[in-house]
């Protein structure tokens, strides 16, 4: 009887445990798996609060920012998407990386319009799931497999290379700004992350408040931007933060609270297609 009851539990164990890789609700270390779109990941409110006397500000950005594309019919696809926003921002250039596509237009100098009603879109993005192996060995995807599928797919779709220039896991001013003034976006492969949208940041009883939400799930998204803050109190430096503006991969743009102990990230890469 013991040895049948240890069987039953085996194999509910094992049901259990497929049925929660299927759902998207777990997540493997390594593994890239965030769909922030379809509720699967519980993300926290979170806030924070600095009284401050002043503070200074050095950002730097892309000129013509990367687009943001989502596709909720991937699951746990964050990298298939960010391989498309990647190849959707170099289409533009590159114009046989996404056939029979135009990624966008300029509107004046300053503001440049993308693309999202089109089926190359989606296309790309089925793509890049498969030759990424989404979902085939783990929950999500990997790191290597992230670069051997964006790698191939440029190959097979113009015969274009992709150069990866990796950062680490504490990417400095210094790397931002020449990744911004060169024009090439930064995939963060985050671990955990906190982040805020755009109408997370004021001002309240002379506090500078942070408001926004932690999660604690393997995502990839794509940075256009970076910004170091430096707070002071009292002609004293008491905070430093830095924050990526990224496409989130729903659709969304955020940024990212890079200088946070919720906030953690394998590696951020510099990512390019010729």
């Amino acid at each position: 009887m013991k040895k049948v009851l240890t069987l039953v539990f085996a194999f509910m164990m094992c049901f259990l445990s497929n049925a929660l890789l299927a759902s998207g609700l777990t997540a493997s270390a390594g593994y890239y798996s965030d769909n922030t779109f379809n509720g699967v990941v519980d993300h926290a409110p979170y806030r924070e609060t600095l009284s401050y006397d002043s503070y200074s500000r050095v950002g730097y950005s892309l000129q013509r920012p990367v687009p943001s594309y989502s596709n909720s019919n991937l699951t746990n696809g964050c990298a298939p998407i960010a391989g498309s926003i990647i190849v959707g921002y170099y289409d533009y250039v590159s114009p046989d990386l996404m056939p029979n596509f135009v990624c966008g237009r300029w509107l004046g100098t300053v503001r440049f319009k993308y693309n999202y009603d089109d089926p190359a879109i989606p296309t790309c993005q089925n793509s890049l799931y498969s030759l990424m192996g989404t979902n085939t060995i783990n929950n999500g995807t990997s790191l290597a497999q992230f670069k051997s599928g964006l790698t191939a797919y440029a190959r097979n779709n113009g015969n274009y290379s992709v150069n990866y220039t990796s950062y680490g896991s504490n990417m400095s001013l210094a790397s931002m700004q020449a990744a911004m003034e060169a024009q090439i976006p930064v995939v963060l492969f985050l671990d955990s992350y906190v982040y805020y949208d755009e109408f997370g940041f004021f001002v309240e009883d002379d506090n500078y408040i942070m408001s926004g939400y932690s999660a604690k799930v393997g995502h990839m998204v794509v940075a256009y931007a970076f910004a170091e803050y430096n707070f002071y109190k009292d002609g004293a430096l008491i905070k430093t933060k830095k924050l990526a503006a990224v496409a989130m991969g729903d659709g969304d743009n955020v940024y990212i609270d890079l200088d946070n102990s919720l906030t953690s990230y394998s590696d951020a890469m510099a990512i390019s297609i010729a």
